[in-house]
């Protein structure tokens, strides 16, 4: 076992060969940089160590070898700048990304502390940032990629739009970068913050003990909410698919429109806040599930029907305002009672 040590920077040009069943030991607290022309073959390991050393990898296939990268055990810095690099699938303290071209993340890779985007990323896999996301480059979801933000997202560019991927906040009281998305997951606890953020591609889910009041006007998808999760609608809202509220979750509908295009499957809570205004309207048919409440009568408003009512729910009181059937045949069906206070069309 050996170590590079010391306070000044080293480079190295060429390969760095850690010894079958050895470990190389970067404890120097300056910065170490492995050049273009040069790479790490790990037939041994190499481990980030204390001092919380920096090690800068200017190749762009920095790592080879079966042996294993420690980059995660200490507190560190990781740094790739060669062109186009890949990133190596790994845990990370700290990873910056800041070279040329477009670096590509194409296996599970986690970032404990902060991920500094400086430059084009793709990310082709599933990425965790626990701490804070942060750069002034942008960060592409590949098809098929899942982004997980714990803490901060205050990169300058994030695409989350162009290809079907996943991005989810799973933190504590975070803000949501106000882009487009294919889908968001919300969970984890606390307020989420969407300010700015009106499309989803594909689905919304949410889940945890997450609250929100996105202003969302278009969700190409389904709209799920389950845990505790509350949330509470900020604007006129369209969603092509369906509704889920699962046990223990709400949906509060604010003074707003609401188009739920296909089903609504009510296990927790639906109710009102704010205001009577905007109509709910409900295309599929709409079942109360076991323990579902159904209580629009805070704020009553108006409701569209264009599927059967099915009640096996604790209430369903449609409050006071205009309910309006809208197919040529339909039924409340049920073994529990169902109120309407307002007119039934």
């Amino acid at each position: 076992n050996q170590s590079l040590l010391g306070a000044n920077a080293m480079t190295f040009g060429g390969t760095l060969t850690p010894a079958l069943g050895t470990t190389l030991t970067n404890s120097n607290s300056s910065t170490v940089t492995v050049s273009s022309t040069g790479s790490i073959v790990l037939t041994g390991n190499f481990t980030q160590g204390l001092n919380t050393p920096t090690l800068s990898l200017a190749a762009v296939a920095p790592f080879s070898g079966a042996g294993t990268f420690d980059a995660s055990t200490n507190a560190n810095t990781v740094t790739y700048t060669g062109a186009s690099a890949a990133v190596l699938a790994t845990t990370y303290s700290s990873l910056t990304i800041n070279g040329t071209g477009t670096a590509t993340i194409d296996g599970t890779t986690t970032v404990n502390a902060t991920m500094t985007v400086s430059s084009a990323t793709t990310n082709n896999s599933t990425l965790t940032v626990t701490t804070a996301l942060s750069g002034a480059g942008t960060l592409t979801q590949g098809a098929g990629s899942t982004l997980n933000i714990g803490g901060t997202s205050g990169i300058t560019g994030l695409d989350a739009s162009t290809n079907a991927n996943t991005v989810n906040y799973t933190g504590a009281t975070q803000t949501v970068k106000a882009v487009a998305y294919k889908t968001l997951g919300l969970s984890g606890s606390g307020a989420k913050t969407m300010t700015g953020v009106t499309t989803i591609g594909t689905d919304f889910n949410m889940s945890g003990s997450a609250t929100a009041t996105p202003v969302i006007t278009t969700v190409g998808g389904n709209v799920s909410i389950t845990g505790t999760a509350v949330m509470t609608t900020g604007a006129n809202n369209v969603v092509t698919g369906s509704l889920t509220v699962g046990s223990g979750a709400a949906l509060t509908m604010g003074g707003f429109s609401l188009s739920i295009g296909t089903t609504s499957s009510v296990t927790g809570t639906v109710n009102t806040a704010t205001a009577a205004t905007g109509t709910k309207t409900f295309t599929g048919a709409v079942t109360i599930n076991s323990g579902g409440v159904w209580d629009l009568s805070g704020q009553n408003p108006a409701t569209s029907f264009a599927g059967n009512i099915t009640m096996s729910g604790t209430t369903f009181n449609n409050g006071t305002g205009a309910a309006a059937f809208s197919a040529t045949n339909q039924s409340l069906l049920g073994a529990n009672a169902m109120t309407f206070g307002g007119t039934l069309t």
